[in-house]
């Protein structure tokens, strides 16, 4: 930096006594304290006589020092640069563009019952959890912090193809290698998942911070979007664990034949259908290959859920019948 202040110096006083046509000076080779060539370039803009002052490093392509015709000024420099202790004020506006780093945390051998592997989000949006191939027979199950790991509450894995939705995954040995996103709604502080029913055998997992989330949540006065594709089940879903409203939901079937919605008034997660009791009556969704749905117009105020939403899709109006992964696809608007 000492360099490109002297030379800048000499820019000045070059500029000053010269003509406005451009020139380059060059500093020889070997003197004191600078580069093999370091070059000054003066260039007249349009013959309006505004000044663009360029001091170049030869030796280094890329380390510059500029000074613009506006008075802006550009610096490159390769290499640490230290600051001390200084007072800093601003003037005008100060543009940062800053890319945080994935945050890992620690690889964890689930093993046992309750082994678990957590991070902290420090900041960051989303989380992904990652096992590698092993031996484990068990049901792990993701949960989130909102208080710096004191307590923890159960929330969803997210299939990062699909898109569907699970509260728990099921291992038998052997389990495979696999990446899952983790999802909930609102803030948190950290992220787990847990083996909450063990059998026996062991597989390495670790969670990672990640800048973005596995899904777009829409605030309007409130209210979130959200939504899944159908498994090779009934689909009982948690959609809020705590009172809510349902302000509106589409369906849409792929399938030849009917399916039905239901929804149900509880926290279970997930909710059972066929077994949970239904909270109003079932809706039908129409079949076609090609695709058919529904997007019942509900109350301006919505359809208020007094212990929590859950919802289940299935075959038969009682709540039994798996449908086909991905032959229908539910979004919903709650709060």
């Amino acid at each position: 930096m000492k360099k490109f202040l002297a030379v800048l110096a000499l820019a000045v006083a070059a500029l000053t006594g010269a003509a406005e046509a451009a020139d380059n000076i060059t500093i020889n080779a070997g003197t004191a304290g600078y580069a093999a060539q370091t070059t000054l370039r003066s260039r007249d803009r349009g013959g309006a006589h505004s000044q663009v002052i360029v001091v170049e490093d030869g030796a280094v392509a890329d380390r510059f020092l500029k000074v613009n015709a506006d008075g802006s000024q550009d610096v490159n420099i390769l290499g640490t640069v230290t600051v001390g202790t200084h007072a800093v004020t601003q003037s005008g506006t100060w543009n940062f563009g800053l890319t945080p780093a994935d945050v890992v945390g620690s690889t964890v051998a689930l093993n046992a019952l309750n082994a678990c592997a957590q991070v902290a989000l420090a900041g960051q949006n989303g989380a992904s959890y990652e096992v590698a191939s092993g031996t484990l027979a068990g049901t792990v199950k993701p949960q989130i912090s909102l208080n710096n790991g004191t307590s923890w509450s159960d929330t969803f894995f997210v299939d990062p193809v699909s898109g569907r939705t699970a509260a728990t995954r099921v291992y038998t040995n052997p389990n495979p290698a696999e990446q899952l996103h983790i999802g909930w709604f609102g803030s948190a502080t950290h992220a787990r998942v847990c083996v909450s029913l063990f059998t026996s055998g062991t597989a390495n997992g670790t969670l990672r911070a990640t800048t973005t989330r596995p899904f777009i949540t829409v605030y309007e006065n409130g209210t979130s979007l959200v939504g899944f594709r159908s498994a090779a089940s009934t689909n009982g879903n948690r959609l809020k664990a705590s009172p809510g409203t349902l302000y509106g939901f589409c369906v849409v079937n792929t399938n030849a034949s009917p399916r039905w919605v239901t929804f149900y008034n509880n926290t279970n997660n997930p909710p059972v259908p066929g077994t949970d009791t239904v909270y109003g009556a079932p809706w039908l969704i129409p079949g076609n290959a090609s695709g058919a749905g529904i997007c019942p117009p509900l109350p301006a105020d919505g359809i208020d859920f007094s212990v929590g939403i859950g919802v289940g899709i299935h075959t038969a109006i009682g709540g039994t019948g798996n449908t086909a992964v991905d032959e229908v696809t539910f979004n919903a608007m709650i709060r």
